[in-house]
């Protein structure tokens, strides 16, 4: 058994590894969708991934379910994940409801990189008249 820094890729690797003898075609696309946005935003860039076009791997439908763009390719699938945008909660000016789920981070690492300023709610800058967070992480 492989082991990962990241969680999410043991999850995934796990799930993919006891594919239809413990782990169902939609934990794996679910799993495998979540690994390719963190990829995608770590990386900055969309990140794809090949997988088996055969059983007992998800197929079209149930890829297309979670979020995943499937593209075939010989024997195999293309896919891409989607951020996920509902209609009913997102506007276009908004980050992709998923953004901070997928991001991940390690254990003892901050979520957002120093140089970010993070607005002082106003009772701290009442008392402390700093209008920004960043100094105090």
């Amino acid at each position: 058994m492989r082991e990962f820094k990241d969680e999410l890729f043991s999850r995934c690797a796990d799930a993919v590894e006891t594919l239809g003898r413990g782990s169902s075609q939609r934990d794996v696309a679910i799993l495998v969708r979540h690994a390719i946005r963190r990829m995608s935003e770590r990386d900055g860039q969309d990140f794809s991934l090949f997988v088996p076009d055969s059983d007992p791997w998800p197929g079209v439908g149930e890829w297309t379910e979670v979020g995943v763009d499937a593209v075939r390719a010989d024997a195999c699938f293309r896919l891409r994940a989607r951020p996920w945008c509902p209609e009913w909660l997102w506007n276009q000016d908004d980050p992709p409801v998923d953004e901070a789920a997928v991001a991940g981070t390690y254990k003892g690492t901050r979520a957002l990189p120093e140089t970010v300023d993070l607005p002082a709610d106003p009772f701290f800058t009442e008392l402390t008249s700093d209008r920004k967070y960043k100094q105090y992480r």
